[in-house]
């Protein structure tokens, strides 16, 4: 018989940022595969992520984020807060869950903040490389601290006991990445290139990238071949940067076939977000990764230094990612292909493909222990 009752949910609570959503939702997946239904607490953005999935029970928080600027401002963002504690306090005792599980971000603290005062089996994962600040609040009071990082910046020595490293669950689409063997780059071939980030990203890529570009002989130049995510109004000025320069190009403000670009590509250029890192680790693809400076306790910059530090990929400064820098780096690719294969398979060797099911496991065994009295 399993450890899980069907009949009694497990919580999962996320923020809706796709660093939060996307691994709750990847947890969920395996959860509703082996016949259970699990219940998502999220803000509305989260609730918008995952709307296509009619089997996931949804529980909507009034709130987005703490508020920010005025003093009225931030009244309402912790007027929200207390909201989504009341709803979270009704979601837990109306449907007794027997566990609830956090992923970060602002909207996670009402739904944990009422699980632990309702002495429920509780859980956060941590999914970059230094502790969030919802979690790092968190982390005293719950039960089990899942890491996506095999050391993880913020965690106190008392704490280590608690800490289980799971890694990150990723989506299944990038998953079958894995399974595709990395092409190296041949000598009369072109580079693939895939340039993915957020509104908060892709700027900066639109700028630098076809200047970069620019620099190089046009020999080189027709050797490349973009696939690139652009803000919806730099479609047009990046696409005609690279037809004149005589570079194939793909562009969209967002690809729904990721996977098989990722699948192709020699190299990554991106943000360091933890969901980015943790899929390209898993897909075994070699990236350049800029992180953003303005991230939240600079986690991406930690997330890019322990990945380059593994030989898996190259980390830039934002104020080092200038048109100049990029094109000797990509002179460095041509002229030395090999060092493009040897990260991609570092990078493969730190992925965890099976993230999700072993947070999974590390749920039944919490439950049979705590069933047993044994916590």
């Amino acid at each position: 018989m399993s450890i899980i009752n069907s009949q009694r949910p497990i919580f999962l609570v996320a923020g809706g940022t796709g660093g939060h959503i996307f691994p709750a939702l990847a947890l969920s997946d395996i959860l509703l595969s082996t016949g259970y239904i699990p219940h998502l607490i999220t803000d509305p953005r989260g609730s918008k992520i995952q709307k296509n999935n009619s089997r996931l029970v949804i529980h909507q928080m009034l709130l987005s984020g703490m508020g920010q600027g005025n003093l009225i401002q931030k009244s309402i963002g912790f007027l929200s807060l207390g909201i989504g504690l009341f709803q979270s306090l009704w979601w837990i005792l109306r449907f007794q869950p027997q566990v609830v599980i956090g992923f970060g971000g602002y909207p996670t603290l009402p739904g944990m903040v009422a699980a632990i005062v309702l002495r429920r089996l509780t859980v956060i994962h941590e999914q970059n490389a230094v502790l969030g600040r919802v979690n790092r609040f968190l982390a005293p009071w719950v039960r089990k601290i899942a890491v996506s990082f095999p050391s993880t910046l913020g965690l106190l020595q008392k704490q280590a006991a608690r800490v289980e490293p799971t890694g990150m669950p990723v989506r299944d689409t990038i998953a079958e990445v894995r399974k595709i063997r990395y092409q190296p780059l041949k000598l009369q071939g072109k580079l693939n290139v895939l340039v993915l980030g957020g509104s908060q990203g892709t700027r900066i890529f639109s700028e630098i990238i076809p200047e970069a570009l620019s620099l190089l002989s046009p020999q080189l130049r027709q050797k490349v071949h973009m696939v690139q995510q652009c803000r919806s109004e730099d479609l047009d000025n990046v696409k005609r940067s690279y037809l004149r320069m005589g570079v194939s190009c793909e562009l969209a403000s967002f690809f729904d076939n990721i996977a098989e670009h990722l699948a192709s590509s020699h190299l990554v250029i991106s943000r360091s977000g933890a969901s980015t890192c943790a899929e390209l680790m898993v897909a075994g693809r070699p990236a350049l990764l800029v992180p953003l400076p303005s991230a939240m306790d600079d986690h991406q910059t930690v997330n890019a230094r322990w990945i380059a530090q593994k030989d898996a990929a190259w980390y830039i400064p934002q104020k080092e990612f200038t048109a100049s820098n990029l094109a000797t780096i990509f002179q460095d690719f041509f002229s030395n292909p090999t060092t493009l294969v040897h990260a991609s398979e570092a990078m493969r060797s730190l992925g965890q493909r099976d993230a999700a099911r072993q947070l999974v496991e590390l749920i039944k065994r919490f439950i049979e222990t705590s069933n047993k009295g044994e916590l």
